[in-house]
This record gives structure tokens, C-alpha cells and sequence, in this order.
């Protein structure tokens, strides 16, 4: 069980268009041990707006898909963000992932009572309140970019690439490389079993245990067993992945 330490009550505000979900959550964040003032809800954009503007939380649950448009478009309007957000999704596992890989705090529908306990215990511990405006930014971009774009987090930063641009991507350590069209190779933070879980249904094939590639930049193929890149480049297919090389050429004739 987690602690909480605060003595002060935290101001939220809910923004879900599922009614049910709604009441749910307000169920939930009215344990005691939460510390937690639910000021309002609401469930479209020009109502949450008004109640944010109105009410100033430090927190603000918000669903990302509402009846009239993207969450995102409240905090568009919003000129002072002295609040920190939590997403509530019902977003598959992709897009999961992709919150979890911009370090946004999240929860999946139904809500996991434990989940919400340790996310709120995240946001007592830290309370974060800068950068939050490029962290939207970043995040709406590439959600409406998802089908072509992907953000690699490298160092202090991500890195925005179109999925185009991508030739492959190398295991290194705990680190991925990734090889691009017409720009310099970019080292990013996570593995390579990250990035095939993000990429597999997008275009890319797992050649061996160390490389994936854009099926897009494929020059040509060897007897099933060498992949050779239009950079030049030849990739070794192991012999686990042959089967499902041989399904892929199969998709395109």
C-alpha cells in the first residue's frame, strides 16, 4: 500500500465522456487515502475548458477521444497549464506503449484501483510543473502523425522521424540505432524489443535477433536468406524468421 504525505487536499477535475466511466473514477478518488477534491466534471471540450479555467486544478483526468473532438483541444486552449494531466485511454496496446514511451502518466480503461494509486503516488512524489506545454506538443503531434511518424527518446530528448526515413534499426546494448535515409544514424534509449513492438504492424520485418527493417527500403533478397537494403546494406535473415519472410513476399505478389 502506498503512503501519501501531503496534508493538503488536491483540486481535480474529470473530464470523461463515459458517464459510467466517469463515476467509476469519482468512486475511486473519493478513498480518503487519495486526498483528493473532485471541484467538477464534465464531458466536452468548451465545458472543460470552462471548468478549467474556472476551477484551477492541480489535476486534471482527462479522456483523450471526447463527443466532440480530441482532449488535446482543451489544452490548446488553456493559456496557463499549472496542472499536471493524467490520460484516461481505452487506447489498445499500441497506443499504450506510446503513452508510456513519452512518460505521460495514464490509465487504461476499466481502471485498475493499484493503477490509479500508483500514478496518483507518482504525481505526489513529483509534482511536476514545467515543460509541460512541449510534452503536449510532442504528444498530439505524433498522435495525429501515428501512422507516420514515431518519436525516438535519445538522451534529454525525442527526436521526431517519419517512419519513411527509417532503413533499420540495429541493437546496441540497451540501445537501438537506427539507420536513415539521407541523416546521420540516431542512438535511442530503449531496445530493440521496444521498438519491434511499436514497428511490427507498421512496415517493418525482424530479420534476426539484432536488426529490423523497413520492408519499404528492400532492394532485393537472396535465396530467402540475405535482405540487401537500398542504402546498400545486407541484412542476414535467421533461420527462425525464413518462414515469415517467405509470408511477406507472399503479400506481395
Amino acid at each position: 500500500m502506498f503512503e501519501f504525505t501531503s496534508i493538503f487536499m488536491i483540486n481535480v477535475v474529470i473530464i470523461e465522456n463515459d458517464t459510467d466511466a466517469s463515476n467509476y473514477l469519482s468512486k475511486l478518488l473519493k478513498n480518503p487515502i487519495f486526498q483528493i477534491n473532485i471541484v467538477g466534471s464534465t464531458k466536452s471540450i468548451k465545458e472543460g475548458i470552462a471548468l478549467i479555467s474556472s476551477s484551477s486544478p492541480e489535476l486534471v483526468f482527462l479522456d483523450i477521444h471526447l463527443d466532440d473532438g480530441l482532449g488535446f483541444e482543451i489544452l490548446d486552449n488553456i493559456h496557463s497549464k499549472n496542472f499536471e494531466v493524467i490520460f484516461v485511454t481505452a487506447y489498445d496496446t499500441y497506443y499504450e506503449k506510446a503513452i508510456e514511451h513519452f512518460a505521460f502518466n495514464y490509465l487504461l480503461k476499466p481502471i485498475d484501483p493499484l493503477m490509479l494509486e500508483k500514478v496518483i503516488n507518482r504525481y505526489q512524489q513529483v509534482k511536476s510543473r514545467h515543460s509541460l506545454q512541449s510534452k503536449y506538443d510532442h504528444f498530439r503531434e505524433f498522435i495525429k502523425e501515428s501512422n507516420s511518424k514515431i518519436l525516438l527518446h535519445t538522451g534529454q530528448h525525442y527526436k521526431s522521424i517519419y517512419l519513411d526515413d527509417i532503413i533499420s534499426c540495429t541493437a546496441d546494448g540497451n540501445y537501438t540505432s537506427f539507420t536513415l535515409k539521407d541523416h546521420k544514424p540516431i542512438l535511442a534509449n530503449n531496445i530493440l524489443k521496444h521498438y519491434d513492438k511499436l514497428l511490427s504492424n507498421r512496415g517493418f520485418f525482424r530479420a534476426n535477433r539484432s536488426c529490423l527493417i523497413n520492408i519499404s527500403h528492400i532492394e532485393s533478397i537472396f535465396r530467402k536468406e540475405t535482405i540487401i537494403l537500398d542504402n546498400g546494406d545486407k541484412v542476414q535473415v535467421s533461420g527462425s524468421n525464413r518462414e515469415q519472410l517467405s509470408l511477406l513476399l507472399d503479400s506481395f505478389k
